[in-house]
């Protein structure tokens, strides 16, 4: 693991943590699965790198403050996302309708459960780990903090709230605060993959909902030759009606 423990923000009223009980979710499709399984790696994204363009940006809140000097400000937030990298999880104790359809582009996926402890526990790294959830703000009213580098990937848009989402968030072990020069960056790629222990990370896995009896027993076949875990159907959209007719909906 690393060197997370150096660096308390416990105290900041952004870094919120959670029970360490609390169940979360990955959502992927079948090959990031097996790239999963087969490596014994985790990918951790630049932030960057991740669909909302407002991610690790400034909120206009924050600009309102900046006395005219937008552009240098964002340039900045761009400069620190370059050294910062997450993993996210859904943090919920049940399963996600909402997070199977918009994670997974058709039927052939899975979803992990874990734990936040047993993230804690799960990688290993010389770069810097912090565990926390993400907040969601009123982008015009409420600022993001430049400082520490960690702290704009751990706020989104309001829009965003039903991600719960829960993140490790990594930062690389070539950032220095001070003296900083915004022309330095760290000589790596899209992202970094982060070795990981399988029996640490994962409690069970879930087959999409609706998915063939021939990929479930897919799934369950290939983990059994990396972990011994539960491999689960999910019964999101088990049918349980009696089958009796039902009037149709005019």
């Amino acid at each position: 693991m690393g060197n997370s423990q150096h660096t308390d923000y416990s105290g900041k009223n952004w870094f919120k943590q959670a029970d360490g009980t609390d169940t979360v979710w990955r959502y992927i499709d079948f090959s990031q699965y097996i790239n999963l399984l087969t490596t014994g790696e985790t990918w951790f994204s630049r932030v960057d790198q991740f669909d909302d363009p407002y991610e690790g940006m400034p909120s206009a809140k924050t600009l309102s403050g900046s006395g005219g000097r937008n552009d240098i400000l964002k340039q900045k937030f761009e400069d620190i996302q370059q050294w910062v990298y997450a993993s996210c999880w859904h943090r919920n104790p049940v399963q996600s309708d909402g997070m199977w359809k918009l994670y997974l582009s058709g039927d052939a996926g899975v979803a992990i459960q874990s734990t936040v402890d047993n993230l804690r526990d799960a990688f290993t790294t010389d770069h810097d780990l912090f565990f926390a959830r993400v907040n969601y703000i009123d982008w015009d009213d409420d600022p993001v903090p430049l400082n520490p580098v960690i702290a704009p990937s751990l706020h989104k848009r309001e829009s965003f709230r039903h991600e719960r989402e829960f993140r490790v968030v990594l930062r690389h072990k070539l950032w220095r605060p001070e003296p900083y020069h915004p022309y330095e960056r760290p000589i790596t790629d899209a992202g970094l993959p982060v070795t990981t222990s399988l029996d640490n990370l994962i409690e069970r896995v879930y087959t999409a909902p609706k998915v063939d009896s021939w990929f479930h027993e897919t799934v369950e076949k290939i983990t059994k030759e990396y972990i011994d875990i539960p491999v689960m159907r999910s019964e999101l959209y088990e049918d349980v009606r009696s089958g009796r007719d039902r009037p149709l909906s005019n």
